[in-house]
């Protein structure tokens, strides 16, 4: 699964590469093969998760912890799906309560 956030995340690094043969090559991947795979798993951003968000971002903020808006929703999406938030950078998400998995920690 593929939340809505990271998939305009990707699409931002796209659109400001260079013209070039590699951008070329990425955007036609985006569109043969991506797109494909993820196509109807990408999760979207509902009240609930928004809800969620603002009360994890709250109670941070009272303990004087700043949370980005995007790795919160990452993360709130994530709780309300009961889903793991597979990322090298498991700083950010710890203390939210949501499981992490860093697969480049196996390595």
């Amino acid at each position: 699964m593929l939340e809505r956030r990271v998939a305009g995340r990707d699409f931002k690094g796209l659109t400001i590469l260079p013209e070039s043969k590699r951008r070329q090559q990425l955007q036609q991947w985006v569109e043969d093969t991506l797109r494909p795979w993820f196509d109807g798993r990408i999760l979207p951003i509902t009240e609930r998760i928004a809800e969620r968000w603002g009360i994890m971002a709250g109670e941070c903020q009272l303990h004087g912890r700043r949370v980005n808006m995007a790795d919160g929703l990452i993360a709130a999406t994530a709780l309300e799906y009961h889903l793991t938030v597979v990322t090298r950078n498991q700083r950010d998400f710890a203390g939210l309560g949501v499981s992490i998995f860093n697969p480049w920690s196996c390595l």
